[in-house]
């Protein structure tokens, strides 16, 4: 569909009154986004920062000590898995 399409059928999908509102009046005050912003920038710190930083880096550490010991467990089977080919395939070849 056209972009024109789009833009004059944007007065039947919007609710009744909507587009009254789109003339400054439901727009929030600049003071108070600004004020708003601040108060989301410039967060506290909270008490126990330390204690929540040490607990993700325990379960982050951990998560990788998993994946690390996942991955050479894979690699050890798929060595072993292509040893064992490698013994059957030679003895099928050998009795050939």
């Amino acid at each position: 569909m056209s972009n024109v399409f789009w833009i004059d059928s944007e007065r039947d999908w919007r609710p009744p009154g909507a587009l009254q509102l789109l003339g400054g009046a439901a727009m929030a005050d600049i003071e108070f986004e600004r004020r708003l912003e601040r108060l989301f920038s410039d967060a506290p710190e909270m008490l126990d920062a330390g204690g929540f930083a040490e607990r993700i880096e325990r379960r982050l550490e951990a998560g990788w000590t998993a994946r690390r010991r996942l991955i050479g467990a894979a690699g050890v089977a798929a060595s072993a898995a292509v040893l064992m080919m490698a013994f059957v395939l030679t003895r099928v070849i050998g009795e050939i």
